[in-house]
């Protein structure tokens, strides 16, 4: 096998490698289904977003679309005895229908407490009706279909974040068995570390059916001139991330679960007027 490698658009042998093939039949990786994400849910709910979101489906294979939360004002929302309102309920779901969209919904414990003043009993509340109205609308979209990721973005929430998963657990495996939980954002081990503590204590009867990984490095050598091989780390690095992640979840519970990266971000600069000044787009490669 001869290896290359491209260097200003020309290709350049850097060596010879005698491999030993093995002709017994190989599992090869299934290619990977396509996500897109559009931050807040309200963001799915503007006219600017959802042209776009029409051009992107009607060109590329769109299967996921991402968002944070239900609605970002939740403690707003107008509440009639046990009853709440579902105009935006409905909006959604017939958005889904019309683009043939599987949502992945996000709900970062730290983000949510700070929006109740650290009371998450109305969202609870909330979530429960809402999951209830959706499931009440089949016509329109299966609720069974839908994945729910669990987050907590701040480790310091740890304690009450397990009780608060346990509680979203309780409320969506109704509805869904695709429950979900992201505790790795920046690949550290004090993050691989408290997913480890999360297993331990859900894996009994609350284990979740996949767990996702935000992917936050940017490739600091671009700004001081690209070595060699920076771009094969980047990649190297990726891989050997996924494999610790299958082999923390394989070793805790028994078995392979899914894993998604359902978050991407390598637009951003080395020091913060670089990240400033970058134009600030989603890059799509089917």
């Amino acid at each position: 096998i001869r290896q290359h490698q491209l260097i200003n658009e020309q290709s350049e042998w850097i060596g010879k490698t005698n491999i030993n093939v093995n002709l017994k039949p190989i599992s090869t990786l299934k290619k990977p289904k396509n996500i897109i994400n559009v931050g807040k849910l309200s963001n799915l709910f503007l006219n600017s977003t959802l042209n776009q979101l029409q051009e992107t489906t009607r060109k590329l294979n769109i299967t996921y679309v991402y968002f944070e939360s239900l609605l970002e004002h939740e403690n707003e929302l107008v509440q009639h005895g046990p009853f709440f309102t579902h105009y935006d309920d409905y909006q959604l779901a017939n958005i889904l229908s019309t683009y043939k969209l599987t949502p992945f919904i996000k709900f970062d414990y730290s983000k949510l407490k700070q929006q109740e003043n650290n009371d998450v009993a109305l969202f609870l509340q909330r979530l429960k009706s809402f999951c209830n109205y959706i499931n009440n609308c089949p016509t329109l979209t299966n609720i069974s279909d839908w994945n729910f990721e669990i987050a907590c973005s701040n480790l310091d929430d740890f304690d009450e974040f397990i009780l608060f998963y346990n509680q979203v657990y309780d409320i969506v495996i109704n509805y869904s068995n695709n429950i979900g939980v992201l505790l790795v954002y920046n690949h550290t081990n004090k993050e691989l570390d408290y997913l480890l503590k999360t297993l331990k204590q859900v894996k009994s009867n609350k284990a979740p059916s996949f767990i996702s990984f935000y992917n936050t490095s940017s490739i600091e050598k671009i700004y001081t001139g690209i070595s060699e091989g920076a771009l094969l780390q980047l990649q190297n690095n990726q891989d050997k991330l996924v494999k610790d992640l299958k082999s923390l979840v394989f070793n805790e519970l028994g078995y392979d679960i899914n894993i998604f990266l359902p978050d991407w971000n390598t637009l951003t600069g080395k020091e913060f007027i670089q990240t400033g000044t970058f134009f600030r787009s989603a890059l799509i490669i089917d």
